[in-house]
């Protein structure tokens, strides 16, 4: 008996070491295959962006960008590290699967992921690597490791180009959490005020709405979103929606399964919910501030969506790693293509550099941490004011 419970120890040890290994590999791999690519495509990339620089006014913005777009290299070394970091964090999680050390294990873990949800993202915005292809691929399998569908991104570019925007043709909202002006909360019975109090409370939004949404809602809204809004929203065709939806929900499936054969499956839970919730905080951050950037279509542009209409958030030292740079969201929503690993040096180099005499962040609102806590609370759009402001200050 104790035989055979050693052989099936060491099985299941071995067979999770190799699918540790073979994550590396595959990843290792992948990367192999882009820096090959990148070798035979150097010139030609070259030769277009000479091309570009040609016919593209040398604006700073336009040098910076040419500087800290996306490379090969860095793509290749910041994801190498991030795959290697959080494979062995998910060896100590089946390690000490039955121990008290998974207190920590799953939030750790859960702060990984909201590093590879910005990979993912930057995939979403062709950002990460220079090629479109690897991007997709990339992010196709990430969103099965997030529970993520690729098409996240549709809806997501639409944000960009909605955000600020009261008037924008793609009727999608200027700020996707906050819901009601304070002149329609006023208009609302004691009850309706009640109920919004409750669902859209700070603790729910970023808690169990937020995991019902990542977990159900990003399938079935956002189906229900792209079949009213069709030709108004940038996305492929309605059959390649379906096909991307049924590859995520099988590989989720797939994972799933293989999560409860290693009795890692309701960490796996836990550490979803860590993740997601720490995601939609920030998302909340980015954008529910004052002073707002709540303008008329007439009014709109990219670039003050970004340096007006997202914020720079403090965010300390030690938990930058995770970030993967998404706090300098200023900068992602002035130029998407931007990767998250160069955003922190465009900023520094714009900020602490000499020859930048007047700086184009000069007006970006700059968030701590207490602050970010505070703008929870933040409901309702005043319109008179021009302001967020909280459900009690609404009726004042």
């Amino acid at each position: 008996m104790f035989f055979c419970s050693f052989v099936l120890l060491f099985f299941r040890s071995f067979v999770l070491l190799f699918f540790c290994s073979f994550v590396l590999f595959c990843s290792f791999l992948f990367f192999f295959v882009l820096f090959c690519s990148f070798l035979m495509n150097e010139k030609r990339i070259k030769q277009r962006d000479v091309i570009k620089q040609q016919f593209t006014p040398m604006l700073r913005e336009s040098s910076l960008f040419q500087k800290y777009k996306s490379s090969y290299r860095d793509a290749f070394f910041d994801f190498a590290r991030h795959a290697t970091i959080l494979s062995g964090a998910y060896c100590f999680l089946w390690y000490f699967r039955n121990s008290y050390v998974n207190i920590l294990t799953v939030p750790l873990i859960g702060l990984l992921h909201i590093k590879t949800f910005i990979i993912f993202h930057d995939c979403g915005h062709n950002a990460y690597t220079p090629s479109s292809r690897i991007n997709y691929a990339l992010g196709t399998l990430l969103g099965v490791l997030l529970v993520t569908p690729f098409s996240w991104n549709y809806l997501h570019h639409t944000h960009h180009l909605t955000n600020g925007n009261t008037e924008n043709k793609h009727n999608f909202p200027y700020n996707q959490l906050i819901f009601h002006t304070v002149a329609q909360y006023k208009q609302m019975s004691r009850f309706e005020r009640l109920v919004q109090k409750v669902l859209v409370s700070p603790f729910l939004l970023v808690t169990i709405w937020t995991h019902l949404y990542f977990i159900f809602g990003q399938r079935l809204l956002f189906l229900a979103f792209i079949t009213v809004n069709q030709e108004s929203v940038h996305i492929p065709s309605f059959p390649f929606i379906m096909c991307e939806q049924l590859v995520n929900n099988v590989g989720v499936a797939i994972m799933s399964y293989l999560l409860y054969q290693y009795s890692l499956l309701w960490l796996s839970v836990a550490i979803i919910c860590v993740w997601t919730s720490i995601a939609t905080f920030t998302f909340i951050n980015q954008h529910t501030f004052n002073p707002p950037y709540v303008v008329a279509n007439d009014k709109w542009n990219i670039k003050d969506s970004g340096l007006l209409g997202s914020s720079l958030i403090q965010v300390p030292l030690l938990l930058k790693y995770f970030f993967g740079g998404i706090e300098y969201h200023h900068i992602h929503h002035m130029n998407s293509k931007i990767p998250g690993y160069n955003l922190q040096k465009y900023h520094e180099e714009v900020v602490g550099d000499p020859k930048w005499q007047i700086s184009v962040f000069d007006d970006v609102t700059v968030l701590s941490i207490k602050e970010c806590f505070h703008n929870l609370q933040l409901k309702l759009y005043d319109e008179n004011q021009n302001r967020y402001v909280t459900f009690s200050d609404a009726l004042k």
